[in-house]
């Protein structure tokens, strides 16, 4: 009885694995613009849409998610970049991304949004909204 139990345990975890996930490699980015005004006004509630970008090295390379720390108001957002890893069919170029941030909060107040354009030596680009 225990070694049936122990060779269901095993096959569950054996088709429970994503094979995909071993052919991806994951690094964080730095955003190359920012689509948006120095300051916005938004209403509590109301999505804001800012459009990033930011650049791979290669064709295999995509948005995977963003990296929020928040401090108060402040908030620093980088991005993780997921690269294909087991492609070899993938262009050798450089490429640019663009992607939608949103940003939604209930509670009225200035906000900063820091979007981290350098990983070595941070640097950022600067979003201020007002929410009333």
């Amino acid at each position: 009885m225990k070694n049936i139990i122990l060779i269901l345990f095993a096959f569950c975890l054996l088709i429970s694995c994503n094979k995909d996930d071993d052919c991806f490699e994951y690094s964080e980015g730095g955003f190359i613009s920012v689509n948006a005004p120095a300051t916005i006004i938004g209403t509590i509630n109301e999505d804001i849409t800012i459009v990033a970008e930011f650049g791979v090295v290669d064709g295999c390379g995509s948005f995977s998610k963003f990296i929020e720390s928040a401090n108060g108001n402040t908030t620093t957002i980088n991005l993780q970049v997921k690269y294909k890893a087991c492609d070899a069919g993938c262009t050798l170029s450089a490429e640019r991304i663009t992607v939608d941030y949103i940003f939604n909060t209930g509670t009225p107040g200035d906000y900063v949004l820091k979007f981290k354009s350098n990983n070595d030596d941070p640097e950022f680009i600067i979003v201020n909204i007002t929410i009333e």
